[in-house]
């Protein structure tokens, strides 16, 4: 005797179906369907059998038996299933500067079986983890391009990154802040590119009597315009602002700035 059947299911089929009929030389009069998930089925003439598999991987041995003459034969089931595409994620590793550190980017996405980058400057890179030279500087846009070849599909992200030359020389200070609680522009701090890029940083800020009312060495600074634990009026404030950039660049700025609330 024989355990013959067709075992039919399409990869990438997202219900994970299967299909089992009786082979042309399928000799048995009862059959058990074994699944690795613990299921056992019992298989009667004419043998048709369908399920749903709960993993992207399975297995089941199915065995047929012969009652009249006492034998039984069996076979192994398998069935893979393509995992769906799924949406990309990545991350962007960029130095501060153009200092020979190159751009290092990671991405993945369940189901891909390619993944291309779109850098400017640079063309099409291709491989999940990849990295390329830190040659432009400003705020650069890469695509992250994920393609899934067996079953069909394509998504895309959207990343960014900055990178900071010789013509870092001064910071973007604001000259304007409006902490009254709507959340719009109401601390007084740095572009958060910039303060990533300092390693150094003192910055004072005095009322127009000569005051000083805040402080700081933090790049990462955020001054909700409070002195001594109470608001501060609206006016114009003065500010000393001294720094060095992890490029190994130096600055010296002063200023003022808006305080309305």
């Amino acid at each position: 005797m024989q355990a013959d059947v067709v075992w039919t299911f399409d990869p990438c089929d997202s219900t994970r179906s299967i299909n089992l009929a009786p082979g042309p030389a399928l000799s048995a009069q009862f059959m058990l369907l074994f699944s690795s998930n613990g299921s056992v089925d019992s298989l009667f003439a004419p043998f048709q059998w369908s399920g749903t598999a709960l993993t992207l991987n399975y297995q089941a041995w199915l065995v047929a038996y012969d009652l009249q003459c006492g034998r039984s034969d069996s076979l192994l089931l398998t069935a893979d299933f393509h995992a769906p595409l799924s949406a990309p994620v990545g991350s962007i590793d960029a130095p501060f500067c153009i200092n020979g550190e190159p751009v290092r980017a990671s991405g993945f996405a369940s189901g891909a079986t390619s993944y291309t980058w779109r850098v400017p400057g640079q063309g099409l890179i291709r491989g999940s983890d990849v990295q390329w030279s830190a040659s432009l500087v400003g705020l650069q846009t890469v695509w992250l391009i994920v393609e899934d070849s067996l079953c069909g599909g394509r998504d895309s992200l959207q990343l960014t990154y900055e990178v900071f030359g010789a013509e870092f020389d001064s910071l973007s200070v604001p000259n304007v802040y409006t902490p009254n609680g709507d959340n719009i522009n109401d601390v007084f701090c740095l572009k958060q590119a910039e303060a990533t890029a300092l390693s150094q940083l003192s910055l004072k800020v005095y009322s127009r009597w000569g005051q000083e009312v805040f402080a700081t060495t933090d790049p990462q600074f955020l001054w909700d315009g409070r002195f001594q634990g109470r608001d501060l009026s609206s006016g114009v404030y003065l500010y000393h602002l001294s720094w060095q950039s992890k490029c190994g660049t130096r600055g010296d700025q002063q200023g003022a700035v808006t305080l309305n609330r």
